[in-house]
């Protein structure tokens, strides 16, 4: 059994505008955006973003996107830099069962040319939590 999970995210922000979503991943009330009150960090938590196997069958791969466009409102003489994005999740996987989880994101309107695309997979056996960092370095600016 294989899992992926596709996340699709064109994600910044320095006012807290609403957010966009879509695909099979993304229904009302699964996701939430919070922006720290210094506007800082931008984080987009996935409450209800999961794939179960026991109704897949053995064979099967499953899979499920979910796109999130947040606005930029960045004020006069001032731009964004993305220089490290952390993914957490939980995984709970038998010895054959592997997990991806594929993340594309980019800053408008150059997102689909100058997009980011960051990938790791979780193996099994595994019954807990999994962090990942990508550190960008010099980072995407807006």
């Amino acid at each position: 059994m294989k899992w992926q999970i596709i996340t699709l995210m064109a994600a910044g922000t320095m006012l807290a505008l609403p957010a966009h979503a879509g695909q099979d991943g993304c229904s009302a009330g699964s996701y939430s955006v919070i922006v720290a009150p210094d506007h800082s960090t931008l984080s987009i938590l996935f409450d209800k973003f999961q794939l179960d196997s026991v109704a897949a069958g053995p064979a099967a791969t499953q899979s499920k996107v979910c796109t999130i466009s947040y606005p930029l409102n960045l004020p006069a003489n001032m731009s964004l830099g993305v220089y490290k994005v952390d993914y957490r999740g939980f995984a709970k996987l038998a010895r054959t069962q592997e997990a991806s989880l594929a993340v594309q994101y980019g800053l408008q309107p150059q997102a689909n040319q100058h997009g980011r695309v960051f990938r790791r997979k979780v193996n099994g056996v595994h019954d807990g939590d999994y962090f990942f960092t990508e550190n960008i370095g010099a980072g995407q600016m807006k």
